[in-house]
């Protein structure tokens, strides 16, 4: 879901990436296409998996990293075989607010969408 929203939001803001705080409109996520989207995201998904398997590779979630920073910061330098005590530091700051509710303006129509759905536990507020 947060890959959908990502897009969306800056799509929307006109903007992907920043060092500076940037105003996220709430988007309206276009219902009767959001299930197709998200099928999409997924079947790219397990391409990209497909693709990488006789690679090595680290999965790092966003909502994991941002997280516990220090602790990814060294297991992906360790995976890089990098020497994990080397400070990284990145001035980009985050865009889009961490509630789904606050970002989505249609939240409760994208929920009767989603409710039923492999897709309906992506809503749950952490």
């Amino acid at each position: 879901m947060w890959v959908l929203v990502s897009r969306f939001a800056a799509n929307t803001r006109g903007v992907f990436h920043s060092t500076e705080k940037v105003d996220t409109p709430r988007i309206v996520l276009p219902t009767n296409r959001v299930l197709a989207i998200l099928d999409r995201i997924a079947v790219d998904n397990e391409q990209w998996q497909r693709l990488g398997r006789s690679l090595s590779y680290l999965r790092v979630d966003y909502e994991d990293y941002v997280g516990d920073l220090q602790a990814w910061n060294r297991r992906k330098l360790k995976f890089l075989q990098v020497d994990p005590d080397v400070l990284i530091k990145s001035s980009l700051v985050k865009l889009t607010p961490s509630e789904l509710r606050a970002v989505i303006a249609n939240y409760d129509e994208v929920v009767g969408v989603l409710r039923g759905t492999p897709y309906e536990h992506m809503l749950e507020e952490n």
